[in-house]
């Protein structure tokens, strides 16, 4: 059963203007993403740019690969058929794509609620070893790659033709329109209370906890309470781009059932949000991480001043190790307060 939504007369953005507009607006989302996942990688892997506990930095270092393949699976091909307005990749892609945006955009949501609860036990139990450990980290998080493979396989397992180029999102889309989901609209329900509503729940569960500890740890002033406010405000303010991302297009999923002409504007609204989780964690670390917003200061002046051949010296530290890392040049150096004071 082919669905409704491919029907380019009936669903079209008929104005070129306004799907120019949407095709900019992806762009920057697709920048943001693709640059900011990059940067998060780069900044905690060469530099230990987040003073954070490593356990932690790991959990960030999967959201960045979530949102970089989000940005290349999602948002790069609906910038295509904005501006071809249709589907002009080829069928292979139209699949991969597909069963691709799924994958990662679940994997995304698990991250996030592991993230926000292994901050809240990090903070209740500090001498608790094993979220110390960067392979438990990485052994956590491959499990949740694993898991969140169970959307792709059961929609690949039920009806692997099931997928169309949707008009409403310009993207292709796993329709679950095939007679066999007819009949098994409650497997739907719970593929997305499983990987959507209950990973959100945790979320919001382990946010309300990490703002009451937050309002006891704002009044001290120490730079230990610094670094940990640092740390709970990030995991809180992921969180609440997180529940913006998915929840309106969980409600959509369980709970509306409009006629397919009634749910033009509240789907695309709905699946456009799931942006906002891709592309917000970046700016998030810029403005509440110390460090880390220190490290895109020196990266933005450097790729400004880069014909003075200034050495660049980043001082970061885990625990109580520290070290440096220096871009080559001529003989001066410049601790990272001096050369932006310099700079101007």
């Amino acid at each position: 059963m082919p669905s409704p939504f491919d029907n380019k007369t009936q669903y079209e953005i008929e104005s070129d203007a306004v799907r120019i507009t949407l095709a900019a607006v992806y762009f920057l989302a697709f920048l943001s993403s693709l640059l900011g996942g990059c940067t998060i990688l780069i900044a905690s892997l060469g530099y230990r740019a987040f003073k954070f506990p490593r356990f932690i930095v790991v959990i960030m270092q999967h959201i960045a690969v979530c949102n970089i393949a989000i940005s290349l699976t999602l948002i790069l091909p609906t910038i295509i058929s904005l501006l071809a307005n249709g589907w002009i990749l080829g069928d292979h892609l139209c699949y991969i794509t597909t069963y691709l945006t799924y994958y990662c955009n679940l994997a995304g949501v698990l991250f996030v609620g592991i993230l926000t609860t292994s901050k809240l036990i990090i903070l209740k139990f500090p001498l608790q070893l094993w979220f110390r450990s960067t392979r438990n980290a990485h052994l956590l998080c491959g499990a949740l790659w694993v898991f969140a493979l169970n959307v792709p396989l059961t929609c690949l397992i039920s009806d692997s033709s099931d997928i169309t180029f949707d008009y409403r999102i310009y993207t292709c889309y796993y329709s679950f329109s095939s007679p066999i989901w007819v009949s098994r609209v409650w497997l739907i329900n719970l593929l997305t209370t499983i990987n959507i509503i209950l990973p959100i729940a945790m979320v919001i569960t382990s946010t309300i906890v990490l703002l009451v500890i937050a309002r006891r740890v704002v009044r001290r002033n120490c730079k230990h309470e610094n670094l940990k406010r640092q740390g709970i405000i990030t995991a809180v303010f992921t969180a609440v781009f997180c529940c913006v991302s998915y929840l309106p297009y969980s409600v959509f999923c369980i709970f509306i059932r409009l006629p397919p002409e009634s749910q033009i504007l509240s789907f695309r609204v709905a699946w456009s949000l799931i942006l906002v989780n891709t592309v917000g964690n970046v700016y998030v670390y810029t403005v509440f991480v110390v460090s880390f917003r220190e490290f895109m200061w020196i990266a933005v002046l450097s790729f400004f001043y880069w014909d003075k051949k200034v050495i660049l010296e980043v001082q970061c530290s885990s625990g109580r190790s520290s070290r440096k890392h220096s871009l080559q040049s001529s003989g001066r150096k410049f601790s990272t307060s001096h050369f932006i004071q310099n700079s101007f």
